[in-house]
């Protein structure tokens, strides 16, 4: 897959989890608005916000190494990330080696 068509898939995984996040946090003030958030709904999405707002990170990790024309390449260890790794993982900093370590 080429960068052009990378950074498109990132950018659309992108705005899906902004998207998200605004859903989230509408719902939990919805609730908090009303008095009835208690403590088991807020932690589930207060959770699913930090698990969509790590990923945002590292898609946006991913754009800059796009960018800096270093996607595809191991921040750890150097070695090129294959293209299988690539296309299950996109936002992926790691070769399967160094995220098993």
């Amino acid at each position: 897959m080429d960068l052009a068509a990378r950074r498109a898939l990132l950018a659309i995984r992108r705005r899906a989890l902004l998207d998200d996040l605004a859903r989230l946090r509408a719902e939990f003030d919805a609730k908090a608005a009303r008095y009835q958030a208690d403590a088991e709904d807020g932690e589930v999405l207060l959770a699913l916000g930090t698990a969509q707002r790590v990923e945002l990170l590292r898609i946006r990790a991913a754009l800059r190494r796009i960018d800096g024309d270093s996607y595809g390449q191991c921040t750890a260890c150097g070695q090129r990330i294959p293209q299988l790794r690539l296309d299950l993982l996109p936002e992926t900093p790691l070769c399967a080696g160094c995220a098993a370590s």
